[in-house]
């Protein structure tokens, strides 16, 4: 009896640390832009960097954190990338030539297969 105790104590420990959730967030690193660059209308502005987990990520998308901006298309295909712990992030969102000067925020948010989600901010300026 004593050793079916264990067993079920074993088992019971294994699921949870098969199932339980990781508590890590992804990790995303922006390497382009760097500082705040300023751009005009009509301009195209490069997001280049990672988005790392040790579980994998499931999804990224970029969303505006500025009211009154909006962003067309923003999630990033990531079926093709055969590491999923370590995605590259490479996008150019084309600015419509009516965005009116002043400071902007994207930003790149990343979810991992737990569940956990990080957001990194992309700040810019348009003269």
């Amino acid at each position: 009896m004593k050793n079916l105790f264990f067993f079920g104590l074993l088992i019971s420990s294994c699921f949870f640390m098969a199932c339980g959730d990781d508590g890590e967030s992804p990790v995303i690193t922006i390497t382009t832009p760097s500082d705040t660059p300023v751009f005009v209308a009509g301009d195209t502005l490069s997001i280049i960097g990672t988005a790392t987990d040790d579980t994998g990520i499931e999804s990224v998308n970029f969303t505006s954190a500025t009211a009154g901006f909006e962003l067309d298309g923003g999630d990033l295909d990531i079926s093709g990338q055969p590491d999923k712990t370590n995605i590259i992030l490479s996008v150019n969102l084309g600015l419509n030539t009516s965005t009116v000067a002043g400071d902007y925020t994207i930003n790149v948010n990343a979810t991992d297969e737990d569940g956990n989600v990080t957001t990194e901010p992309v700040d810019f300026t348009v003269q």
